[in-house]
Order: C-alpha cells, then sequence, then structure tokens
C-alpha cells in the first residue's frame, strides 16, 4: 500500500491523495480505515480507483467520512469470486487544506487484504503521508 499526492498546498486549495495497491496474488476485497487531523483537513470528495476493476470486473465500493473525528472507512472489492492482483489505485481522496501546519499528516490505521478464498492476506501499512500547508 501507498499513499501519494502533492508535497505541499495552500490554506484552501484542494488536493488529492491517491491509495495504491500493489499485491503479488489476487485479493478480493478491501476493507480499510484512513485518519486525518480535522482541524488541518477537510475530506471533500472519496472516488474508487481501478484496481478492483481491472479486466473489467463489476467492483463495490463504499465509503464514510466521519469529519469531526478525522476518519475515513473504506470498502472495495470484486462483484464476482474472483480476485484482481498487480499495481492500480484503490481510491482516490480529494481533501481540502484548512489551516496551516509545516506537516500535515494522513495515515493509513488499518487495511485487510481479503483473498478469492476468503482468508485475509497480510498488508504492510505505509508510512504516513505529510503535506505542508502554508497560508
Amino acid at each position: 500500500m501507498t499513499l501519494s499526492g502533492p508535497a505541499a498546498a495552500k490554506v484552501g486549495d484542494r488536493f488529492r491523495i491517491s491509495v495504491n495497491m500493489r499485491a503479488d496474488s489476487p485479493v478480493h476485497s478491501m476493507p480499510m480505515q484512513i485518519s486525518f487531523d480535522p482541524a488541518l483537513l477537510k475530506v471533500e470528495e472519496v472516488a474508487e480507483g481501478g484496481f478492483f476493476r481491472q479486466g473489467g470486473a463489476k467492483s463495490s465500493f463504499a465509503h464514510r467520512v466521519d469529519a469531526s473525528g478525522g476518519r475515513i472507512t473504506l470498502g472495495a472489492s470484486r462483484s464476482d469470486d474472483s480476485g484482481a492482483s498487480g499495481e492500480a489505485q484503490v481510491a482516490t481522496i480529494v481533501f481540502r487544506a484548512q489551516a496551516p501546519k509545516p506537516k500535515a499528516e494522513i495515515r493509513m490505521d488499518s487495511v485487510t487484504a481479503i483473498t478469492p478464498d476468503g482468508a485475509a492476506a497480510s498488508v504492510v501499512l505505509p508510512a504516513p503521508f505529510g503535506i505542508s500547508i502554508g497560508n
């Protein structure tokens, strides 16, 4: 898993963070939780990436934003019994910078990769993503 986006933004700017996955073996579904400081960042949009739609497969994507608690809960899966592998984007999150801070962090707190046979596969959590927010 990786989180990627711009290194800096100004207060009031919108910016995108990509949630990316690289899987060597098939993944059928993946619940995850991401946290952020709601005093610094506001979630404006959450959209599905193409990881689970590889090969033209249908997918299911759901999200819930707890704006005051600074949490995003995401769930993505393939609609059939197969799995996706390789490297692609799972989701995109659009934030708006709310207040200046030398390093605002976005963290992936938990993620579980479920294989097509229902087993949980190990996932390495990425380092927190930091963005500098200026005036």
